[in-house]
């Protein structure tokens, strides 16, 4: 054999193989224990990877087991891309003095690991070393972040609260209502949790459908709510006008008061109900009942 069949046979047996080498790069090491957030609309499970982002790893978790995630919320939601949790600083309650010292500007550890479905991403502004404790998910792949951003981990369970997340109504990527994480914690025993909580990976999200539907909703009920409010006045101060005259009103009149306050009452409160009987079938007949004994009490007052 020559001399450079040798040389070539040597490289191929010392070089590690490609697959091998993708597959690290797809999968890096992650830490042995697991962060849990629980948020409003379920839990999501993080694997950190320590060995590519070590001050980024070391100082999530502790933030988190000094309990400074605790409170805060999810700041933006693009269905399409990313969930972001928000900075610490920005949690109610407010920091106590050892969680606010334990959030400090992290210096960049930029890696080759591609931003794709799952991918923990720190939040920074346009200084590469402002990375503080904000993060996003990756809902898709977005390789215009690759090298640019730190990837610490990726989501290992918690695809059902990604799409509940996406469906809820927003403005722009804002969430119209507070998403919150109720508590964050690092759990050591990892397969102990998994036993009692399957796991659930995330999934692939198509901009959601339902998300305009929801919107629309959103924006029924909260119209009704707006329109509740005129009813319960006009109700309160008939209660008032009558607590005042009534000592000087016959008793038809003094019915009549009470009768027109419960008619505005009972059409108020069936505002309120009608929007969400479609969600609750114990509610229809309710409120058609309802309905119908307002209309025999409006013939009753007409009566007198």
């Amino acid at each position: 054999m020559s001399a450079r069949w040798a040389l070539l046979a040597l490289l191929a047996a010392t070089a590690p193989p490609l697959a091998a080498t993708e597959a690290e790069r797809a999968a890096p090491r992650a830490a042995p224990e697991r962060v849990v957030f629980s948020t409003d609309l379920g839990d999501l499970v993080l694997a950190l990877y320590p060995e590519v982002a070590p001050r980024h790893v070391a100082q999530i978790l502790e933030l988190v087991r000094l309990g400074a995630y605790d409170g805060t919320r999810v700041v933006r939601c693009d269905p399409g891309f990313f969930v972001q949790i928000s900075q610490v600083s920005d949690r109610e309650p407010a920091l106590t003095p050892a969680q606010a010292a334990a959030e400090r500007p992290l210096p960049a550890e930029f890696s080759d690991l591609p931003h794709r479905l799952g991918t923990l991403s720190m939040a920074r502004l346009e200084d590469p070393d402002s990375a503080r404790s904000s993060f996003s998910i990756l809902l898709a792949a977005a390789p215009h972040l690759d090298g640019r951003y730190t990837v610490f981990g990726h989501l290992e369970s918690g695809g059902a609260t990604l799409r509940r997340i996406a469906e809820v109504p927003r403005d722009g990527d804002l969430p119209r209502y507070r998403i919150a994480v109720r508590s964050a914690r690092v759990v050591d025993d990892v397969e102990a949790y998994y036993a009692e909580h399957p796991r659930d990976p995330p999934l692939p999200l198509e901009r959601a459908a339902a998300a305009p539907r929801l919107a629309a909703q959103a924006d029924a009920v909260e119209a009704t709510r707006r329109a509740i409010v005129p009813v319960l006045a006009f109700v309160a101060l008939l209660g008032v006008a009558g607590f005042l005259v009534y000592p000087r009103l016959e008793r038809p009149h003094l019915l009549a008061l009470l009768l027109l306050a419960t008619l505005v009452a009972g059409f108020g409160l069936l505002l309120l109900l009608t929007p969400v009987a479609h969600r609750a079938a114990w509610l229809a007949p309710l409120v058609f009942f309802g309905l119908y004994g307002l209309f025999r009490l409006m013939s009753r007052f007409e009566t007198r």
